[in-house]
């Protein structure tokens, strides 16, 4: 099958735009990397989604930069309690 790279592009400039709407709650740049990576990932993924299937469509090898993501990484508050 003939890949479109029209649409392609179109449908990274989308996505860019909706992460941009989350960038916002995370002060550093590792974070707000990964949580594009992370909706990215739960938007290709199949329906049963778990640690490992999400890191694999992220192009993660392991699951952790996720967990860190989702379980450590500091939300800045101030953002989320104006939204």
């Amino acid at each position: 099958m003939k890949t479109d790279e029209h649409l392609l592009e179109g449908v990274e400039l989308a996505m860019d735009q909706y992460h941009q709407r989350f960038e916002r709650f995370f002060p550093r740049s590792e974070p707000r990397k990964q949580s594009r990576k992370y909706i990215q990932s739960l938007i290709v993924s199949p329906d049963r989604r778990n640690g490992w299937e999400l890191a694999e469509s992220a192009g993660d090898a392991i699951p952790a930069p996720t967990q860190r993501l989702l379980y450590r990484s500091h939300w800045d508050d101030a953002v989320i309690g104006g939204v």
